[in-house]
Formats: C-alpha cells, sequence, structure tokens
C-alpha cells in the first residue's frame, strides 16, 4: 500500500505554480489556482494553521467544528447521500478534542 506524504500548503502550491497553474483568487484560508490552458479546471487548496492528518474522517472533522444547524444538516446531508462511511482512525487520539 502507498502511503501519501505529508504535504503542507505552501508545498503544494508551489507545485501546482511550476505545473502551470496560477491562483486565481484566494477566499478566506482557501487557495483558488486555475491552469491557463486548461478551462475549468480549479484545484482548491486549504490553507490552515496545522495539518490535517492522515486517516481523518473530514465528515467528523468538519461537524466538529460547525455552530450553525443548517450548516451540520448540509454536510450530514451530503454524506449520507455519498454513502459516506468514515472509518476509525489509527491513532484514537487524531479526532479527540483540541
Amino acid at each position: 500500500m502507498n502511503v501519501l506524504p505529508v504535504v503542507r500548503p505552501r508545498q503544494l502550491i508551489r507545485a501546482l505554480e511550476r505545473a502551470g497553474f496560477v491562483v486565481h483568487h484566494v477566499r478566506g484560508s482557501h487557495y483558488y489556482l486555475r491552469h491557463p490552458q486548461k478551462s475549468g479546471l480549479l484545484i482548491t487548496v486549504p490553507y490552515h494553521n496545522r495539518d490535517l492528518k492522515r486517516g481523518t474522517n473530514p465528515v467528523a472533522f468538519r461537524l466538529r467544528y460547525l455552530k450553525a444547524p443548517r450548516d451540520i444538516a448540509v454536510v450530514k446531508a451530503a454524506a449520507e447521500r455519498t454513502k459516506w462511511e468514515g472509518r476509525p482512525s489509527p491513532n484514537p487520539s487524531a479526532m479527540a478534542p483540541h
């Protein structure tokens, strides 16, 4: 099984820029990059202060930080519609509240 390396957001943005992508815009903590020759291709790179650990359940991660009932309902509905099944993290402390 291949193990993906942890890549910092800045490293990923630089690699994408070397591949021809340009930063289209920044909204909050997310960078949106487009490729000039490939219209319609948009890549979003979250630029946060911390790395998201491998094995972190993205649905649980989002739900942990949401407060608005409507936002929570949207994430739950999307997870249900896509039949998302989270799997336990290899590191039980990865999802522990900070």
